[in-house]
């Protein structure tokens, strides 16, 4: 039996391939939910998860998000 993916892991990568693609932008939960797609409670789960890995960061002053410090790594050991 074939094993299936994690759909939050799934919509995780998701998320991150949107936020790369736009590095000079930030994006409330609710903008992601709307360009991506998905249920705004899921997407705010998963940016929560992301935020706790360093992936994302919340800037406090309007509550969007970019990409975090461990992108940065990611990136580098993918490079």
């Amino acid at each position: 039996m074939p094993i299936t993916p994690a759909p939050a892991v799934l919509r995780a990568g998701e998320i991150l391939r949107f936020l790369a693609h736009r590095p000079t932008e930030a994006f409330t939960v609710s903008d992601l939910a709307r360009e991506l797609g998905l249920p705004r409670a899921t997407c705010d789960a998963v940016m929560q998860a992301l935020a706790q890995a360093g992936l994302v960061v919340r800037r406090d002053r309007d509550l969007r998000y970019v990409l975090g410090p461990a992108a940065i790594m990611i990136g580098n050991a993918a490079r």
